[in-house]
């Protein structure tokens, strides 16, 4: 079975568990560690489509920053 078939498993897990909570058959707080550890689990096996995004890290460079920093403060004198 590869990452993302384990992965999306416990997302199916999760999504059946949420189903009995909402039927009453399980109390949400007995559910919530386990829908955790699913969660958890399936962003460990698939990251890309269940861990947590911030969204695009922009690429910062400080060589270039302090170049342009330097260049200003020789246009002042």
């Amino acid at each position: 079975m590869t990452d993302k078939a384990k992965a999306k498993e416990y997302a199916e897990r999760i999504a059946d568990i949420n189903r009995q909570v909402e039927t009453g058959t399980v109390n949400f707080e007995q559910a919530r560690v386990t829908i955790d550890t699913y969660k958890w689990l399936a962003a460990k096996y698939d990251p890309s489509t269940f861990g947590n995004h911030s969204g695009e890290q922009p690429q910062i460079d400080i060589s270039a920053m302090h170049l342009e920093a330097l260049k200003a403060l020789s246009k002042r004198k």
